[in-house]
């Protein structure tokens, strides 16, 4: 299937983080020994602030309360670490519906392990809440078809981050599970894994918020004319036996659709997460570069 971009994220960070991507490769130390093991460090680094962005509401000013987030973190940290090693297999460039819901499990083991949420859930303090149940699986297909659609990693990485998040098609776990899809697509890429620090919670929570506030206020807002192409595209994925030119002809009314409900909150969000992901790329630059002058300036 041809694939093609939606422009989410600036041109201006695209450019800037391949720039950085091309400057780190071309090191030689960087092939020689620096790669695999920064990125199993990086990898670490982003599943601890991963955990420790969920974690924020108990109350540790008491033992007890101290005692109940570090076993919570702790066993968060171990499933999450599961769900990366899965990730890491299984992930063959495409996400299916089969890919998520076993993503989901590892990170929760127990209470996801029919996969897919058949009930309501409620995000504490989120401006907005989740598609019902009765929608979730199409919500589901959809994203999944658009994503798949994408040919610019970074693009790809960053809309499922987005659609896992405001879907929220587990019980829990949500939000453990996009930010790892994505670095597990960024991976696959070839990219190292995005890390968002604790001392970014709220910014995060504020962008997404209003990406996903943004993304509803569009969709309420679709022409009848869309709405009938929205209803076809749902129609299509229930079809068993689909032709190539059938999948190229619904990709291009999946774009065109999400074009539509783009709005510049969704792109804020973004551009964040890309950023996140522009800065490791620097850090590692610096880091490699000065390592380098050092390892020659002793010979």
């Amino acid at each position: 299937m041809a694939k093609g971009s939606f422009s989410l994220i600036s041109k201006g960070i695209f450019r800037e983080i391949l720039r950085k991507k091309q400057i780190l490769e071309r090191n030689p130390e960087y092939h020689l020994h620096y790669s695999n093991g920064k990125k199993k460090a990086l990898r670490k680094e982003a599943n601890k602030h991963s955990v420790s962005l969920e974690l924020e509401g108990y109350n540790t000013s008491t033992t007890q309360g101290r005692k109940r987030k570090s076993f919570e973190q702790k066993r968060s940290q171990k499933n999450l670490e599961k769900a990366m090693e899965y990730g890491l297999n299984y992930y063959q460039g495409e996400l299916t519906r089969e890919f998520i819901e076993e993503m989901g499990r590892k990170m929760e083991p127990t209470i996801n392990n029919n996969g897919y949420r058949t009930e309501k859930v409620r995000i504490s303090g989120a401006m907005w809440s989740p598609p019902s149940e009765e929608k979730l699986e199409r919500e589901m297909d959809l994203f999944l078809f658009e994503n798949n659609s994408l040919d610019n990693i970074i693009e790809r990485a960053s809309h499922a981050h987005f659609h896992v998040a405001r879907i929220h098609p587990f019980l829990d776990g949500n939000g453990r599970t996009a930010r790892e899809v994505q670095n597990i697509i960024l991976e696959n890429g070839g990219f190292f894994p995005s890390i968002i620090k604790l001392s970014e919670r709220l910014e995060y929570i504020h962008l997404l918020d209003n990406a996903v506030n943004s993304y509803k206020i569009a969709e309420g807002n679709l022409s009848a004319e869309q709405l009938d192409k929205l209803q076809s595209l749902y129609d299509f994925f229930k079809k068993d036996n689909v032709t190539e030119k059938e999948r190229e002809y619904y990709k291009g009314v999946a774009i065109s659709l999400t074009k539509a409900k783009m709005a510049p909150e969704q792109h804020d969000f973004y551009n964040f997460l890309a950023l996140k992901i522009r800065d490791v790329l620097r850090e590692e630059t610096e880091k490699l570069y000065g390592l380098t002058r050092r390892k020659y300036r002793s010979k």
